[in-house]
């Protein structure tokens, strides 16, 4: 009766174990997963290689509507882009720290406390970034002159990225299937 018993506690636990799915769907896997509020799949963009892709000099040189903004604090985001639509309490998880998501059309803010502007999402054509004036809505190409290895690295895929020389931070520009720009996400590594 014993080992009747143990057999059929072995046997029933083994099919429970193999009952349970071991996948992770694509939506799943590189939009819900985020480290420091940049998705994994934006961290797949770049395959490893971080030398493949074009670079900003400074993070200075970074603009929105030609104003440097990294940094900036609560008050020179309302000052420059005006009052949000709507403000959000928001946790930093990875620096463990409070802060706030500012919204306008088409444009979120991470504003940390303490740090000011961490990252922005861009949707839409409104915001320019950088003093190349790239903006949602445009082709792919622009890249080419300015950002070229952004943009050779963007063949056969949906995003491409431009990282920072003297910050830990990249520019994961997503596209459409017809090349062109739909979203300009500023995160931070």
């Amino acid at each position: 009766m014993k080992k009747i018993i143990i057999t059929a506690v072995i046997l029933f636990s083994s099919l429970c174990c193999k009952a349970q799915l071991n996948y992770i769907n694509n939506d799943e896997f590189g939009k819900t997963i985020k480290f420091n509020n940049v998705s994994l799949g934006d961290i797949m963009v770049a395959s490893g290689d971080f030398y493949k892709y074009s670079r900003i000099n400074k993070k200075t040189d970074l603009t929105i509507n030609g104003k440097p903004v990294i940094g900036y604090s609560a008050n020179q985001v309302i000052n420059h882009f005006g009052k949000p639509e709507k403000i959000e309490n928001f946790y930093f998880e990875m620096d463990d720290t409070s802060g706030f998501i500012y919204y306008y059309d088409g444009l979120k803010l991470f504003i940390q406390n303490g740090r000011g502007l961490e990252s922005f999402e861009i949707n839409s054509s409104e915001y320019s970034i950088t003093n190349n004036n790239l903006k949602v809505g445009e082709s792919i190409e622009t890249l080419k002159n300015n950002y070229p290895k952004s943009y050779y690295q963007s063949n056969d895929k949906e995003s491409t990225m431009i990282l920072f020389n003297d910050a830990d931070y990249f520019l994961a520009i997503k596209f459409n299937s017809v090349k062109i720009i739909t979203n300009i996400n500023l995160y931070e590594f």
